[in-house]
């Protein structure tokens, strides 16, 4: 019996980093070299990965579980509200909030819109238990909204459509609207349980600017979707009159995840269901809800799996940063609602991945600027600064498996070379796992790194000048032997940190 040469090649290949971000989806004998089976703080750029950036506490002493936040935006002002203690805050500015705009609310899970009329910008808050409020700018009152078989207390959700606030109804298929350029006064109802074959009740509405198929024009919608996960579009401008108004679809989804499920993204309008995030623009003109067509089908399984564990969690949300090219999708990570994740994907290259970390209950948009409440009474503003609150980050990286070009030969790993760039001195471990193994992250160690105060800006001859940003590239032991390898890389930083690529240097053994 012949057996086959032993002999071993030393060879050496650069290998990028998983710039093609998370898959929770392929196997993992399918993915690509440049996908990640674990992405976690570091954010995927089409040339490098760069670890987030940090989070400091922007407004303390709310008293409480912050559960919703808002930017009110005038043309003359922007203010970020806060939800906490039965009270609403104005925590525009860092620091202990002051005393509450208004207090003695039974919840604190608020929904809000924007409506600007002839009198000025209003905040429109509902949560479905307390009286509405709304936020003019400087004050909050209690708003006075009236109609027949109504309720105003019972009024959850909102969005503003042709001019006009249409209010969702907790528990019912009741929409109710009111006058053009109003925010008070007497409500009409469009009831759609004549619509609704499937039954359960409103959950949210928003408006879509839906493109039509006249030379690309694009019309506004009120899109309405249920319990069941049916959304239903609208177009008109008077519900009372058929001249007027008119259903235009009636479409079938998987059930929505939480209140806030709908969110505007450019032209179209984000669904958050249980099998994944969709544009309603894609379950209506394929005509169908397919997990491929989802905007996360790269993470299907984690996203399916988190919806399953934590779907009733409050906390659900989808927030659009477009300054950082970032979709932040908030996920439950627990029953009660103390551990939170954001899934994130590079809203330019569709490139996902996870930041934890951040315990985040409820987000908005503040000034262009991300900032979350936590459970316990806090406010944060994040992606800034390289730390959360002078804590490092911690970022760990598995790649996905490869055969590194050789295939059906075992390949003994000697040593790996990173391509870091940083302005200070992170700490970095690199590790392997070999033939689909799942071990437990390297720990970081201290690589060299820049010392000394920023070019220029410390005194002449009292402290060092550091260099900024510089490459690293450190030679580090790499063991392990296997026909196929997954790079891990576990990062810890309190400095900007990119890394680019990792050159590996093995030994190829005989065909096995």
């Amino acid at each position: 019996m012949r057996r086959s040469s032993r002999q071993q090649t030393a060879f050496s290949l650069s290998l990028p980093a998983p710039v093609g971000g998370w898959n929770a989806r392929d196997s993992l004998a399918m993915m690509q070299p440049t996908d990640a089976v674990i992405i976690d703080n570091w954010f995927p750029r089409p040339d490098r990965l760069l670890v987030r950036g940090g989070s400091v506490q922007w407004s303390t002493g709310l008293g409480g579980s912050v559960d919703a936040l808002f930017q009110y935006s005038s043309p003359t002002a922007n203010k970020l509200i806060a939800a906490a203690n039965g009270k609403l805050f104005d925590s525009s500015s860092q620091g202990a909030v002051g005393a509450a705009l208004a207090s003695g609310f039974a919840s604190n899970q608020w929904q809000g819109s924007m409506m600007t009329t002839p009198g000025g910008s209003f905040l429109l808050l509902f949560n479905g238990t307390d009286t509405p409020q709304t936020y003019n700018g400087s004050a909050v009152s209690a708003n006075t909204i009236s109609g027949s078989g109504l309720t105003q207390s019972n009024l959850i959700q909102a969005c503003v459509y042709r001019s006009r606030v249409f209010m969702v109804e907790s528990g019912t298929l009741n929409v109710w609207y009111l006058p053009v350029n109003s925010i008070t006064g007497t409500a009409l109802a469009l009831n759609l349980g004549q619509y609704c074959k499937l039954g359960g009740y409103v959950v949210a509405c928003e408006t879509w600017a839906a493109m039509g198929s006249e030379q690309g024009m694009s019309y506004d919608m009120l899109t309405v979707i249920t319990s069941q996960g049916e959304i239903l579009t609208f177009q008109g401008t008077d519900p009372s009159s058929a001249n007027t108004w008119s259903l235009v679809g009636i479409f079938r989804g998987a059930k929505p995840l939480g209140r806030r499920c709908l969110m505007k993204f450019g032209a179209d309008l984000l669904a958050i269901l249980q099998d994944g995030v969709y544009s309603v623009s894609s379950i209506l003109y394929q005509r169908e809800q397919a997990p491929s067509l989802a905007i996360s089908d790269k993470i299907r399984s984690a996203f399916n799996d988190a919806a399953a564990a934590y779907g009733t969690t409050f906390g659900w949300q989808p927030v659009y940063y477009p300054q950082g090219q970032r979709l932040i999708v908030n996920v439950p990570q627990d029953a009660s609602g103390v551990t939170y994740v954001q899934y994130v994907q590079n809203t330019i290259s569709q490139a996902w991945c996870r930041f934890v970390g951040w315990n985040a209950r409820s987000w908005a948009l503040f000034n262009s600027v991300p900032y979350f409440g936590d459970a316990s009474g806090a406010v944060w503003q994040t992606d800034t600064t390289n730390t959360d609150n002078g804590v490092a980050v911690s970022a760990p990286v598995k790649q996905a498996f490869t055969n590194l070009g050789v295939v059906g030969r075992n390949k003994h790993l000697t040593m790996a070379r990173p391509r870091l760039s940083s302005n200070g001195a992170p700490s970095v471990g690199i590790s392997a796992d070999v033939d689909f193994a799942n071990t437990p992250m390297p720990t970081p160690q201290l690589l060299p790194g820049n010392t000394g105060s920023p070019w220029n800006t410390s005194p002449w001859n009292i402290s060092p000048w550091s260099s900024g940003e510089s490459v690293r590239e450190p030679w580090i032991t790499l063991t392990g032997i296997g026909t196929v390898i997954a790079l891990k890389l576990n990062a810890q930083s309190l400095a900007d940190l990119s890394w680019f690529q990792t050159e590996i240097a093995a030994e190829a053994g005989g065909v096995l």
